[in-house]
């Protein structure tokens, strides 16, 4: 054989080695990454948000917001906002006018003991207007918030005289606090500084989810978690995250958890946990944080059936309550849990709400289920005594459809 013959098969066998080697690493390194993403989604499921539909309490006054016109369609769908008090009598609306408000409303305690509305991005909005209201939505002022705000119930927080807070998308997700004025807001910390902080890397911060002011006037944040069994919550004090103390129920301790509601109430500030069981399950946990920086008191934790988690709220008294569409065409479900009175609170599994339930308010005295079909909303109060659902108010809201292209 010559030389040349020799020296070509040397060749041809080289780099078939070097093929082999090539292909054998990368082949190990792709069993590798399923591997390690195999085992990544074992410890992370991330967990949904809260829906926007919401109800919330203030003094004597109970502020509900639902989607109404085409909810199929985007571009159709128009959030309302409807206030209910001792004096209306019945559900008023009280929209803030003057803005699209396709993407989603959010609100919270407003200066002066008013509310402040937040309307989410939509269309070619990249910012998110804010309307301030002091007479129960009978007059709207206008204010601004530079980013558009998170699409959660939580983006916005506040106090009646003190700090105000808001989530906005920049920056994985990013908290801002603002004066009474509202006019000037200032970064307060973001979701990626905040993961890494020594507080939030136990956490593994996902993602931030609702926001208030804790009963010592800090800024309050929760979050989402990548690692099991940890609660994301954080007060931020003079510039540092510090976790609050939270004891994880034990119906939690195997999967990641997600804080999906911090509302101030009349006693201090409550909190919506949800996590998934051993067996796969969702559990629901709420706590209440009435002290600066303590524990919140926990309630039982409450296993609902499988479905989607429809919309969320507070009650009079401190309490929240949720309401649930279990998967296929059965029955909704209502379901509230009182602030403690000195034991831990169990969840209360309210009588059937009609069929096709899509919000809830909880007033003095009163609980009212809401049906929506286009431009008309039905609300039905319960008679605790009987257990039954009564029809009582019908009101047909003018929705301009296409008025957002």
């Amino acid at each position: 054989m010559s030389d040349s013959h020799a020296a070509h098969r040397f060749a041809v066998v080289w780099r078939l080695v070097v093929a082999i080697v090539l292909v054998s690493a990368l082949l190990g390194s792709v069993t590798t990454t399923i591997a390690v993403r195999s085992a990544f989604s074992v410890e992370y499921r991330p967990l949904p948000d809260a829906p926007l539909t919401t109800a919330f309490v203030q003094g004597d006054s109970t502020w509900l917001e639902v989607p109404m016109g085409h909810l199929g369609d985007p571009s159709n769908t128009f959030w309302q906002l409807f206030v209910r008090s001792p004096s209306t009598g019945g559900w008023r609306t009280a929209t803030p006018p003057g803005v699209a408000d396709n993407g989603g409303l959010v609100m919270a305690d407003g200066p002066g003991g008013g509310l402040v509305a937040g309307f989410l991005p939509s269309q070619d909005l990249t910012f998110s207007p804010l309307s301030v209201t002091t007479d129960a939505g009978g007059v709207w002022t206008g204010a601004y918030f530079p980013q558009g705000l998170l699409s959660v119930p939580d983006a916005l927080g506040g106090t009646s005289a003190g700090v105000h807070l808001a989530l906005g998308r920049k920056g994985g997700g990013s908290l801002l606090e603002a004066a009474r004025s509202l006019s000037t807001w200032r970064p307060v910390t973001t979701a990626g500084a905040l993961g890494r902080s020594a507080a939030g890397a136990r956490c593994g911060v996902e993602r931030l989810t609702a926001a208030a002011v804790a009963p010592d006037g800090d800024p309050l944040v929760g979050t989402a978690c990548r690692r099991p069994g940890v609660v994301g919550l954080f007060e931020i004090v003079d510039g540092r995250s510090e976790a609050v103390p939270v004891s994880t129920p034990p119906a939690m301790l195997r999967a990641p958890v997600s804080v999906l509601r911090v509302v101030s109430t009349g006693t201090g500030v409550a909190v919506l946990l949800e996590g998934s069981g051993q067996t796969g399950q969702t559990v629901l946990v709420a706590g209440w944080i009435s002290a600066p920086s303590s524990a919140p008191v926990l309630s039982a934790s409450f296993s609902p059936p499988r479905g989607a988690l429809v919309a969320t709220g507070t009650t009079p008294g401190g309490g929240v309550f949720v309401l649930l569409q279990p998967v296929g065409k059965g029955p909704p479900e209502l379901v509230e849990v009182s602030a403690p009175q000195g034991t831990t609170p169990a969840w209360d599994v309210l009588p059937t709400p009609p069929r096709g339930t899509l919000g809830a308010a909880f007033s003095l005295g009163r609980i009212d289920a809401v049906t929506v079909h286009y431009s008309t909303l039905t609300d039905y109060a319960l008679d605790e005594d009987s257990g039954t659902w009564t029809r009582s108010e019908v009101i047909h809201v003018p929705i301009q459809y296409g008025s957002s292209d």
